[in-house]
């Protein structure tokens, strides 16, 4: 009968606990919510409040009010961005959370982390990109405006991929498979650099990489070329080889893991978290041909931002239903 009775009580007691975790995930949920609204409310409002200048009109060929509903227009989807990103991230620290004391906990830990920077870093480069709005080209409020994006986007790039490098690590080596990592991390570091390689050809072919030949049009970086490698290109480069080698632990964890969710949620994880990795590498081969953007249409832009905003949509998608997958972990 104590027995039984015992067995009832650490029943109820786990009920409790399972029934506390969830209530304040989802108060968690809420509250993180909430507070993205907020701040994309905010961003819309400068969004709409920018200066339309002449110069612009003249350039596109439109009239005030067609630009501003196409830059109002493109808001929803930078707020898709950030919620998708939001709830990946949220959904693996509440796993981290959940099965604390375990070995798995800390990598699952990193991981979210990581996510929660490439969020940030989509914040910053939204606002930083509006704010810009407001000042004139050769401003040097403008100027040191786009020096601090690059070098925050830069850093905030590296440190991303440097956690959810970490948590991958560590995942390998709660399943004993460190030593198969290291065979085929070379294949990681290699991918980096023969990328990096064509990073820092391509931004030594752009024109407007220190200074614009343009006074409408600004220049990438204001920053002299050695700045530009050491500030810009370097940590830019060391983030793309840590994701790589992050791809390479969460391949090869994946094979080794045991359970068909865990297995399901790696796998689409790695799809999702490659699918980032392609286009941040492709969108820094993009920003190289200023001089392409300062020859075409508003309709070609338009069109370019559009495919490169559906992509980032898809692979961010793609990241968040592998995170949803640990929510049936949950529920086992």
């Amino acid at each position: 009968m104590k027995k039984a009775t015992s067995s009832k009580k650490s029943m109820s007691k786990d009920k409790r606990e399972r029934f506390s975790t969830s209530l304040g995930a989802g108060f968690a949920y809420k509250t993180w919510f909430t507070g993205l609204s907020l701040v994309w409310a905010v961003y819309v409002a400068m969004v709409y409040m920018t200066p339309i200048t002449q110069q612009s009109l003249d350039r596109y060929e439109t009239t005030e009010s067609s630009l501003r509903l196409i830059s109002l227009s493109l808001t929803p989807i930078s707020f898709m961005l950030w919620a998708l990103l939001t709830y990946a991230s949220l959904s693996v620290l509440r796993y981290a959370a959940k099965i604390k004391g375990e070995a798995e906990s800390a990598a699952y830990s990193s991981i979210g982390q990581g996510l929660m920077l490439i969020v940030s870093g989509l914040i910053i480069g939204s606002f930083s990109g509006t704010l810009r709005g407001y000042m004139q080209i050769s401003s040097s409020e403008y100027i040191a405006t786009t020096v601090a994006s690059n070098l925050i986007t830069a850093l905030i790039g590296l440190l991303s991929f440097y956690y959810v490098l970490k948590g991958s690590k560590a995942l390998v080596e709660t399943a004993g498979a460190a030593q198969e990592t290291r065979t085929k991390s070379w294949l990681g570091v290699l991918f980096g650099l023969l990328c990096g390689s064509a990073f820092v050809y391509l931004i030594f072919q752009n024109p407007y990489r220190t200074m614009s030949p343009d006074p409408s049009l600004p220049a990438t970086y204001y920053l002299s070329d050695a700045m530009i490698i050491l500030w810009v290109a370097l940590p830019t480069i060391i983030g793309w080889i840590f994701a790589s080698l992050a791809l390479v632990h969460l391949d090869v964890y994946g094979k080794h893991v045991s359970g068909i969710i865990y297995k399901r949620f790696v796998k689409r994880f790695t799809l999702g978290m490659g699918c980032v990795l392609t286009l941040s590498i492709l969108l820094q081969f993009l920003t190289q041909n200023s001089e392409y953007f300062a020859s075409v249409g508003l309709n070609a832009i338009l069109v370019i931002i559009f495919f490169i905003l559906l992509a980032y949509a898809l692979a961010y998608l793609v990241v968040a239903s592998a995170a949803r997958k640990l929510h049936k972990i949950e529920e086992v």
